[in-house]
């Protein structure tokens, strides 16, 4: 089969290799005894890049894997273990069906801000968190000024208290809405997304003046 394999690329315009790990030989049950992949992969990845220059390795791996022929390969796109989609999300990154899913108003309505737009309530929440104590938020407000056309780095100053008998850590959030223009382009949108997040720690009975600084990307 390494002979055929080598063969049918050799007569392909493009050449799509997925090679690396499974179950059987990267987990967590057991250490690896070399970066190299199974068996005699580097040798097949080699002549298949020597028989088809326009090749594209795909390799399998959650950790670290060596790549002797990396020069050899025309693209190497590392897949790790993507679950039973695997096929289509490879074949949609490959074949450039698959764009930044972070542009406002395309495939923008993924977890959290799908959830919110679609009135989905789960159990637990982007933010959502317990704490033995309790805080209170004073005082909140902005400095910068957002543009459409470059990136803004915005200040939030904010005062945040304990009102609780004990000591804890409190995670303070930032949200921004889209434009309304979105939507009225016709294009998808959603209710407020995270741009930023500040972790504090705080003894029972105390007061924090604090300043957060969050990047906004067009």
């Amino acid at each position: 089969m390494f002979d055929q394999a080598v063969e049918v690329t050799r007569s392909s315009d493009v050449a799509d290799v997925m090679v690396g790990h499974n179950k059987d030989s990267d987990g967590e049950g057991d250490d690896r005894t070399s970066l190299n992949a199974p068996g005699r992969t580097n040798n097949l990845v080699s002549a298949i890049c020597a028989a088809n220059p326009n090749t594209a390795i795909v390799v399998q791996s959650a950790s670290a894997v060596s790549m002797p022929w990396i020069e050899q390969a025309h693209a190497i796109v590392l897949g790790w273990y993507q679950g039973q989609e695997n096929g289509n999300a490879l074949a949609d990154v490959l074949l450039e069906a698959a764009q930044d899913r972070s542009i406002i108003g395309k495939d923008v309505l993924i977890g959290y801000t799908s959830f919110e737009e679609r009135e989905v309530g789960p159990l637990w929440p982007l933010g959502f968190g317990l704490s033995y104590t309790s805080f209170s938020l004073s005082g909140v407000r902005f400095h910068g000024q957002m543009s459409t056309f470059t990136d803004s780095m915005i200040a939030m100053h904010a005062c945040l208290s304990i009102d609780g008998e004990h000591d804890g850590h409190e995670v303070v959030q930032v949200y921004i809405s889209p434009s309304s223009q979105i939507r009225a382009k016709g294009l998808d949108s959603y209710p407020k997304t995270l741009v930023g997040f500040r972790k504090t720690w705080m003894p029972a009975g105390k007061r924090v003046n604090f300043k957060s600084l969050f990047a906004v990307r067009n």
